[in-house]
């Protein structure tokens, strides 16, 4: 009795798989959410082992004399992050100052990842912005990318950076108008 109810529900399940899949292949917008779903697990799970390998490096890192002391090259001045060619040195850097910038109270909470990209946009298009300290530069570019978090409203923060101009511009390029 025990195995003819654990066949009928091993049925019953399949039997549902195939109906679901005859009626995805109906309708497109079943198929479109399988596809956006399937790429969301993709991008948690490559998210996830990115973690994994980031406190992995962060460990490693931070035991780094020369490490240390390229992170103290960056207080002063961000001339040398064109000449760091490895992704993972870029993020641990960035990881380094959104640390500092936790300690004192202030969130930022977008990867990494997301402000190595931006900033290596923002230093191709201003290389002289390179000649500010880190934490300055990581600073900007979380305003306007509405991530400082430090209490104060995010809008003025970006006018005070940005210029009314520059303000109204970095509105549109993020879609809130």
């Amino acid at each position: 009795m025990k195995k003819l109810v654990c066949n009928s529900v091993i049925l019953g399940f399949f039997s549902f798989l195939y109906s679901v899949s005859i009626y995805a292949a109906v309708d497109p917008r079943m198929i479109q959410q399988m596809k956006k779903n399937r790429a969301l697990r993709a991008q948690r799970q490559m998210q996830a082992g990115r973690s994994a390998l980031q406190k992995q490096q962060i460990i490693e890192y931070s035991k780094d004399e020369n490490m240390r002391n390229l992170i103290d090259s960056f207080k002063s001045s961000s001339i040398k992050w064109r000449e760091i060619s490895d992704q993972r040195i870029k993020e641990y850097i960035v990881y380094y100052f959104m640390s500092d910038y936790r300690r004192k109270g202030v969130i930022i909470n977008k990867p990494p990842v997301h402000y190595v990209s931006l900033l290596n946009g923002m230093s191709a298009q201003n290389p002289g912005i390179l000649s500010n300290p880190f934490d300055k530069i990581l600073e900007i570019a979380a305003i306007i990318e509405y991530d400082f978090n430090n209490g104060q409203d995010k809008d003025s923060l970006a006018k005070k950076v940005l210029g009314e101009k520059g303000y109204l511009s970095n509105k549109k390029r993020l879609g809130f108008q």
